[in-house]
């Protein structure tokens, strides 16, 4: 399963597919490839269990250093594309990277909303999405922008 920007549930998943070929082995007939790959699936996962738990550490370190901003920018949907150019000019300038952005049309036809999720490597980027929410409120294609501190989960 997707879980924000990583997948967990790999080792489940591979697991149930070999239990299901132990299965189909038993199945036709082949108790000695059965018993044989039961022994396997069992050894391996008991063997790579550290292993799994490092990586689990190591990605759960580098989750909690990293840290996700979340941009609102309302704009005429004539300006949309201008928008999210200059959007994606001031990412590249910056070392931050662009998870995913939404438009919604607003009650008024003419008006959008545009959602930002942002990461950092760094929690400590805030000033840089500040100084992004700063130059998308000076342009003249932009009627409002605002930023928060999101969650790698929030929508």
């Amino acid at each position: 399963m997707k879980e924000g920007g990583s997948i967990c549930g790999l080792n489940t998943a591979a697991t149930l597919w070999c239990l299901a070929a132990v299965g189909a082995c038993a199945g036709a007939g082949e108790m000695a490839d059965a018993v044989f790959v039961t022994v396997l699936l069992v050894t391996i996962n008991i063997a790579l269990r550290p292993v799994s738990r490092y990586v689990d550490r190591k990605s759960s370190a580098r989750m909690r250093r990293e840290g996700f901003y979340r941009l609102i920018i309302a704009c005429l949907k004539s300006h949309e594309q201008e928008v999210s150019a200059l959007i994606m000019r001031e990412l590249a300038a910056r070392p931050l990277t662009l998870r995913e952005m939404h438009t919604e049309e607003t009650d008024d036809s003419d008006d959008v909303i545009m959602r930002v999720l942002i990461e950092s490597d760094d929690r400590n980027r805030k000033q840089l999405v500040a100084d992004i929410t700063k130059e998308l409120n000076v342009s003249p294609n932009v009627t409002g922008a605002e930023w928060a501190i999101a969650s790698a989960e929030s929508d």
